[in-house]
């Protein structure tokens, strides 16, 4: 497979089936087992709408409910597990109300062409 061809090129809006192939092309398709699909897309296109903003899973999660993609929040998780992974999402700690949360970002090079 040509890595060029499944990667995303800078200027250009990401389609579902790049955001795809960009997953599919850093987790690799046997090694880790995973199913890789729809979900993986609509949440890496929930953080590609807000670009610049770190959100926190559960803002991810209603992000997804609001745009009408069922998925349950523990599998928000596992998905953001993989796209971490992947190094298509950055995950950062924050304090809020006193305690740790985990938020999230895309990853520096995934909007400018720079994956792989």
């Amino acid at each position: 497979m040509n890595d060029q061809a499944s990667e995303p090129h800078a200027g250009h809006e990401l389609t579902p089936d790049e955001l795809l192939e960009a997953i599919r092309a850093r987790l690799g398709l046997s090694g880790s087992g995973r199913r890789i699909g729809a979900a993986h897309v609509a949440v890496l296109q929930v953080l590609i709408e807000r670009r610049g903003s770190a959100l926190a899973v559960n803002a991810i999660h209603l992000a997804l409910v609001a745009r009408g993609d069922p998925i349950k929040l523990s599998g928000v998780y596992r998905v953001l597990d993989a796209l971490e992974e992947a190094h298509l999402v950055e995950c950062q700690w924050r304090i809020s109300a006193g305690r740790p949360m985990r938020v999230f970002g895309v990853a520096p090079g995934l909007l400018d062409g720079a994956v792989g």
